[in-house]
């Protein structure tokens, strides 16, 4: 919970933010979950997220057996709003 109160509380006054996950070794399925209520957060407060690759082999793995998306590294074809991040330019 902290963790979700300081991501939403970094929203306030930006106008955009980049995220790295390049050096993440281990994510759950609840880090994924927090990590979609921040893209929507932003989403709500027209704030452009930027996910810098390369993906960790970890988050990338998350992301593919929580069914969000399909394949592997650069040609994931996602299935979810916040997954969309993945296919951005940086």
């Amino acid at each position: 919970q902290n963790l979700h109160k300081e991501l939403l509380a970094a929203l306030s006054g930006a106008k955009s933010m980049n995220l790295q996950f390049k050096e993440v070794e281990e994510i759950d399925l609840s880090f994924l979950q927090l990590y979609c209520s921040f893209f929507r957060a932003a989403q709500e407060k027209n704030i452009k997220l930027t996910l810098k690759k390369p993906l960790s082999e970890a988050f990338v793995k998350v992301m593919i057996d929580a069914g969000f998306c399909m394949g592997k590294n650069d040609n994931l074809k996602c299935m979810d709003d916040c997954a969309e991040l993945l296919f951005k330019e940086n």
